[in-house]
C-alpha cells in the first residue's frame, strides 16, 4: 500500500497540552517485547508529572499485556484496540496520537518514540 499526501498528519501541537497520546502498532505477543514499551510510559508519567494515554494497535492475545501494565499501576491508561489492518483506519490512529513508541533491540535495548 502507498501513503497518499491525504494519509500524511503534521501536528503543531506535540505535547502542547495533556494528555500525551502515545501508539504503539505491532504484533502484541512476547516476542516483541511490548512490556517494555508499557514501562516506558510509566517512566515517562512519573518523570514528567504528566497525564498519558497508551493505545496499542496489533494481533496478538492483550490479556498478558493487560495484567502488566496493572502490576505497572497504568492499567487505566493503556488501551488495547486489537488488530487493524494498513490502511485508512490504522492511518487515523497515528494521525490522533502525540507519538509512535516502537522499540528494537540492536546492540543494546531501546524504546523510541517520534512525533507523527
Amino acid at each position: 500500500m502507498r501513503l497518499r499526501q491525504s494519509d500524511v498528519f503534521r501536528r503543531s501541537d506535540t505535547c502542547q497540552s495533556d494528555p500525551i497520546r502515545c501508539l504503539y502498532v505491532g504484533n502484541l505477543g512476547g516476542l516483541k517485547r511490548v512490556h517494555d514499551v508499557i514501562q516506558a510510559v510509566r517512566l515517562l508519567m512519573a518523570r514528567t508529572n504528566r497525564k498519558v494515554r497508551l493505545s496499542l494497535v496489533g494481533p496478538g492475545d492483550p490479556t498478558p499485556l493487560r495484567a502488566f501494565a496493572i502490576s505497572e499501576g497504568i492499567g487505566e491508561v493503556c488501551d488495547f484496540k486489537g488488530y487493524e489492518p494498513n490502511g485508512p483506519d490504522l492511518f487515523r490512529h497515528y494521525a490522533k496520537r502525540t507519538f509512535f513508541c516502537s522499540h528494537r533491540k540492536p546492540r543494546a535495548f531501546r524504546v523510541s518514540c517520534t512525533r507523527p
